[in-house]
């Protein structure tokens, strides 16, 4: 059985040269609006959508592969003005979908594509912050790769949960006493 990541074949020649021009492209559902960006200078068109440069505005920090169950996180740092960057701070964007690309160009800091990109994080936003610093403005923008805190499921399910969500369905009734019954539980030694 071979890993796929489903990386085009251009792309991964591109990537087997010994100088290759990287580029990542950022989709975020930013509470006021779509924002699409890339790490070049310069307008992209991609899949259909306009793509901004931020290339000396913003730097990118993910995670890298592994496994687990633990919430593996990433950054984005973007630099910009006090009032820009309070404006954004503002805006709730926690569990919001956050999506990473990665891709290559034909030049270094080009804009024409060598191949479509893949996708190389697929997860959401967790929250922002100013970090206190002399000179330099930012934000950080904090992403996650697993489930958002309580997107998939309640903290607690009960039998109520159970039969507000699934009305006749009787299997939440053996849970009302399984914390009590537990308690009682004595194993042969």
């Amino acid at each position: 059985m071979a890993l796929s990541r489903g990386i085009p074949a251009a792309l991964l020649t591109e990537y087997q040269k010994s100088a290759f021009y990287p580029i990542a492209f950022i989709d975020l559902d930013w509470p006021s609006g779509r924002v699409r960006a890339h790490t070049n200078s310069g307008a992209i068109t991609w899949g259909g959508n306009s793509w901004a440069g931020i290339a000396n505005i913003a730097t990118l920090s993910l995670p890298g592969d592994g496994t687990g169950l633990a919430n593996a996180e990433g950054t984005i740092t973007i630099v910009g003005t006090l009032s820009d960057l309070f404006d954004a701070n503002e805006e709730k964007v926690k569990n919001r979908a956050a999506k990473i690309y990665a891709g290559a160009t034909t030049t270094p800091g080009g804009t024409t594509l060598v191949s479509d990109p893949f996708l190389i994080f697929d997860g959401h936003m967790d929250g922002t912050m100013i970090p206190k610093a002399e000179g330099q403005h930012s934000l950080i923008l904090t992403l996650g790769s697993g489930p958002g805190a309580r997107v998939k499921a309640t903290v607690r399910h009960s039998e109520e949960d159970q039969s507000t969500k699934f009305p006749g369905d009787t299997a939440g009734r053996h849970t009302a006493l399984a914390k009590p019954n537990a308690a009682k539980l004595k194993w042969p030694e």
